[in-house]
């Protein structure tokens, strides 16, 4: 029963978090899949209100051990989109101790049934020990109130108190209060167990639990079951804040801190970039930087470098635009002066996989002296001289300032475990870049050939590194179909149109990808045109053929001697006969 009232009341109706401010509460997002056969239309229409309704469940089941009040968490919202929905929370810091308990002034109170007793220094910090005293709950004793009295005794200048503490209260023990008492404040305790749990303690729980895939909503209903999986966590909020310039705050989330401002009071010029097919973007308005971020790295159908917010209208555009074409921002056909708009350029170092305690062998083509890896990220995407595709970061103990030494190579790492150039080393760590790199992009087309191989639901990053790694057959170009996320791999390239009816055809559904380099027997290769008619032999088959064509050649030599020698003995037992009567080829 709630006020007398048997429904269960909404969490919404009890909102205490606009009672904290910003610092005393923590505010986050929490997305989902949707799943196989749910859309957008059919989550909004059936499944939406109870997932809100049943939201709260997980968060209470992984914060169960310390019994976590469920008014601590904020109220939700839900924001659907075509690819799933994302739920706006957050949880509130506890409620001060003293909150706890109800005060009586002057009340009498039989000091003879005190349980323990301490200095203090005012009644909250009586309050958090009361508490702290009661979660202990043990035979003897487990504190139900206190009251508060001026130590006389104290030889202190500033007033100090005496913390009595009581096994009962007054509303259970009317017994605590007498006629000839000694006249003190007395606090009794007014809820039964006290949640104590620190805030960001409790996210990281949480976070824990979606991490896991631990966190999940489900649904079951006249032999239906569906189970919605939550995807991703970080901090957010529904609407960003800004500061009083109206600037967006930096690195507010996960994705957010993956991206750094590149220039302000500019935003991306469509006009222009609608016309270079190499350049993918998307765009959305009334959603926050928070998401925007997440929108861009998340992004499936391209690999996303930059992005442009407006705070006001919370505009957010998400761009395959990359550095390059960002340079000289004053004379940039790409970008347009914009008051308000600012354009986020996503850290070289998040286009890297880390390998930690690792090094590779052999690659390294230029060191340099560096302060942190992401000087050196910046290095590797700014060489000229080479397609820099990977470094070794190694510790350098003589220099306290340049502390790293930033190893360049062209050669892509992605799988240790079947890397023989890979060890292990204390001093150093790898980082190599994306697969996509080595794949050149024909925006709007697809390849006119039957695919070997289909993939569903993945992104356009997964899709190189399935066709990179690929070991049924060699993949050599992939196309990736935005409307479905779907990816067909190929064995055949464009450059292939030299020999073949190998063509791209126009869809502009679809984007394609030509490989541009492979790794063979450790060895970095440039992808040439093959003949339809002609087949690609590894190294190793060649040897095989190589050493075969020998045996035969030697046998068939052998073979021809051994004849010779026979007809040779023949004619020797044959009669003269002229030389233009016999003729041997």
């Amino acid at each position: 029963m709630f006020n007398f009232d048997p429904v269960e009341p909404s969490f919404k109706t009890f909102d205490v978090s606009q009672c904290y401010k910003n610092k005393e509460k923590i505010q986050f997002a929490i997305s989902f899949d949707y799943p196989q056969d749910i859309d957008k239309i059919v989550f909004k229409e059936i499944f939406e209100r109870y997932v809100e309704k049943k939201f709260y469940e997980p968060i209470l089941s992984a914060l169960s051990v310390y019994n976590l009040s469920p008014l601590r968490i904020i109220p939700s919202e839900i924001r659907a989109s075509n690819s799933g929905f994302v739920i706006y929370t957050g949880l509130t810091s506890y409620a001060p101790p003293i909150n706890h308990f109800r005060r009586l002034i002057d009340v009498k109170i039989d000091i003879q049934q005190v349980v323990n007793r301490i200095e203090s220094s005012s009644p909250e910090n009586c309050a958090y020990q009361c508490l702290k005293d009661s979660a202990l709950n043990t035979n003897f004793y487990r504190c139900l109130s206190f009251d508060l009295c001026l130590n006389t005794d104290s030889v202190s200048s500033s007033a100090t108190f005496i913390c009595s503490f009581y096994n009962s209260s007054f509303s259970t023990d009317p017994s605590l209060i007498i006629e000839n008492g000694t006249l003190c404040d007395h606090y009794s305790k007014n809820v039964i167990t006290f949640d104590s749990v620190d805030k960001e303690d409790a996210f990281r729980i949480v976070e824990d639990a979606v991490l896991k895939g631990l966190f999940n909503i489900d649904y079951e209903n006249s032999g239906l079951f569906l189970s919605f999986k939550a995807n991703d966590i970080y901090p957010a909020t529904l609407d960003a804040s800004t500061d009083s310039t109206g600037k967006p705050p930096q690195g507010s989330t996960s994705f957010f801190q993956k991206f750094r401002l590149a220039n302000e009071s500019f935003d991306l010029n469509l006009e222009i970039i609608k016309q270079n097919n190499s350049i993918q973007f998307r765009q959305r308005k009334g959603i926050s930087i928070d998401e925007c971020a997440r929108l861009c790295i998340k992004e499936l159908a391209f690999r996303c470098d930059a992005l442009t917010y407006e705070s006001i209208l919370r505009e957010c555009k998400w761009s395959s635009i990359t550095i390059d074409f960002l340079s000289d921002i004053d004379d940039n056909k790409y970008v347009i002066k914009k008051d308000g708009f600012f354009i986020y350029q996503r850290d070289v170092i998040s286009l890297f996989t880390e390998f930690p305690f690792t090094t590779a062998t052999r690659g390294d083509l230029i060191e340099i002296i560096v302060k942190n890896e992401e000087e050196c990220a910046y290095e590797c995407s700014q060489e000229k001289k080479f397609k820099c595709r990977s470094f070794n970061l190694c510790d350098n103990p003589r220099d306290e300032k340049f502390k790293y030494r930033c190893l360049l190579s062209d050669k892509h790492t992605h799988d240790d475990d079947k890397n023989p150039d890979l060890i292990y080393s204390p001093t150093c760590r790898h980082f190599s870049r994306e697969n996509i790199d080595d794949y050149k992009l024909v925006a709007g087309y697809q390849l006119n050939v039957k695919p070997e191989a289909k993939y569903v639901n993945t992104s356009v990053d997964r899709c190189a590194s399935v066709c990179s790694y690929m070991e049924a057959f060699v993949c050599r170009s992939f196309d990736y179909l935005i409307d479905t996320n779907v990816c067909w791999l190929y064995k055949e390239n464009v450059k292939d149109n030299i020999h073949s009816n190998v063509e791209l055809f126009s869809n502009k559904n679809s984007n394609h990808y030509s490989r541009e380099y492979l790794i063979e027997n450790g060895i970095s290769l440039e992808i040439d045109a093959v003949s339809k008619n002609r087949k690609k032999y590894q190294t190793g088959t060649l040897v095989s053929v190589s050493i075969l064509s020998l045996i035969i050649g030697s046998a068939l030599g052998m073979l021809v001697v051994w004849f010779a020698m026979k007809i040779i003995r023949k004619r020797k037992d044959l009669p003269a006969m002229n030389n233009h009567e016999f003729i041997l080829f």
